[in-house]
Order: C-alpha cells, then sequence, then structure tokens
C-alpha cells in the first residue's frame, strides 16, 4: 500500500490495483490448481527456471518442511491486494498538508513514513491486527486443497483434523468439542489484542 501510495500515474496504479487483487476472489481449489501446476517437479515452470539455471528439479509439495512456508506465501499473493485497499483508503485520508510541511522542513520519504504516514494509519493497522486474530485458526480450506500423504506431519491443522473426525470418522462428540475448543482460543486471542491495543492507542481505549 506505501509502495502504491507513491505511484503518481492513477492509470498505472489501477492496472496494478486489478492485477493484484484478482487472486482474493480466486476460489482456494483453483489456486491450489495454479500453484500445484506451477510447482510441479516435471511441468512446473518454476522447476523449468530452476533447471534453466542449472540446479535439479524440486518436488516442493512433497516435502513436509517446506509446506509451512509455501502456504505463507501463497496465502500472503492471495490476500495482499485486497487488504492494500484498506491501508489505501486510511493513507488518502493523511492531510496532504503534513507532507508539505515536512518537505519544507526537510524531512526525505523515510522520515516522512515514520511520523506522518505510519502515525496517520495506526488506528487502521490496530483494527486490522485485532481482526485478523479472530480468524487465525481457520485454516481448513487453504490448507485442505494441498495436503497430501507427504506432508501431513506438518498440514494437518485443527480444523482439517475436525473436519476428519466429525464428518470422515461421524465421531461427533469429539469433533464438536474440538470446535468449541478453537472458537474460545480465537475469542482468547481477539480479547488478548483488543486489551493490547488499548496500549496503543492516543486516547487509551480499546480498538473494539
Amino acid at each position: 500500500a506505501l509502495l502504491l501510495n507513491e505511484v503518481t500515474s492513477k492509470g498505472y496504479k489501477k492496472v496494478i490495483q486489478t492485477i493484484s487483487c484478482l487472486p482474493n476472489f480466486i476460489s482456494w481449489v483453483v489456486v491450489a490448481g495454479i500453484w500445484i501446476g506451477l510447482l510441479s517437479p516435471t511441468t512446473g515452470y518454476i522447476n523449468h527456471i530452476i533447471e534453466y539455471f542449472g540446479g535439479e528439479s524440486v518436488f516442493f509439495l512433497s516435502k513436509s518442511s517446506m509446506f509451512p512456508l509455501l502456504h505463507t506465501l501463497i496465502t500472503i499473493w492471495k490476500t495482499a491486494g485486497y487488504s492494500s485497499i484498506i491501508y489505501l483508503a486510511a493513507l488518502a485520508g493523511i492531510n496532504p498538508e503534513l507532507y508539505e510541511s515536512a518537505v519544507i522542513d526537510g524531512a526525505n520519504r523515510w522520515k516522512q513514513t515514520i511520523y506522518i504516514t505510519l502515525p496517520g494509519i495506526k488506528t487502521t493497522i490496530l483494527v486490522m491486527f485485532v481482526l485478523s486474530f479472530a480468524g487465525v485458526l481457520n485454516l481448513f480450506e487453504s490448507v485442505y486443497v494441498f495436503q497430501n500423504p507427504m506432508i501431513m506431519s506438518t498440514a494437518e491443522v485443527l480444523d482439517t483434523y475436525t473436519y476428519k473426525t466429525g464428518v470422515v470418522q461421524a465421531r461427533f462428540p469429539l469433533a464438536t468439542a474440538m470446535g468449541l475448543f478453537k472458537s474460545v482460543i480465537s475469542f482468547i486471542f481477539v480479547i488478548g489484542t483488543n486489551i493490547l491495543s488499548k496500549k496503543l492507542t492516543d486516547n487509551g481505549e480499546t480498538i473494539i
């Protein structure tokens, strides 16, 4: 969002925003198909690039140690564009006269970002931070579509395990207890981060 905010060409800025936001509207099933194809050890373009530079083909989705990093990167790729729109809206609310005054005082771009931009969107950052913890354990679809027997040691999360326990194995009492446990933990996360936000706001009030 900070980088896009520096782009002066409105047309170029809209094109970048559109391209970066498109993955957010794609189903995780389609996203999995795209990345499984890109990471394929035989037909994947990423491995073709590795081999072009003299490396050996890597079966990325068979290495359990690599899955958490891959999942994180793919999630960022899918959601970053949409999230940046919220921050761009917050950046648009900062008074331009503050930047003009900073330039007169000799502040460079970095100092303007530190002392004007970030304080100006601090509330938005805190709101996004608190709300993100509400779904911190909701990882079912994004993980389930990539699961295979070779990476189950790191690709099994609470949501997928609850699904297999309740729906596949029909152990409904245990699955219900697991779901309740997850809800309680998520609630504690939200309350905890909300209390933390009280110390970071200017008026000492919580975000939600």
